[in-house]
């Protein structure tokens, strides 16, 4: 189950940081209200994957999903 909220938290992750371009700015309201949810939905999730397996698990593939994340922010 652990995995699955890693997955779930990363897909949030994704989603807030690709929104980011749409709300230009913050001046938008309804992708600037996905992006605070995905947010906190991205950090609730993470810290429930992260209750019962231990942070070396599933450090280094928090890691790469975060950086393809950046990856399609910049692309």
């Amino acid at each position: 189950m652990e995995w699955m909220y890693l997955i779930l938290a990363g897909i949030f992750e994704i989603t807030w940081a690709t929104t980011m371009k749409l709300s230009q700015g913050f001046s938008k309201a309804l992708p600037t209200l996905i992006i605070i949810i995905g947010y906190i939905a991205s950090a609730i999730l993470l810290s429930m994957a992260l209750k019962k397996k231990c942070l070396c698990d599933m450090d280094g593939y928090w890691y790469c999903w975060d950086k393809c994340t950046w990856c399609c922010i910049i692309s």
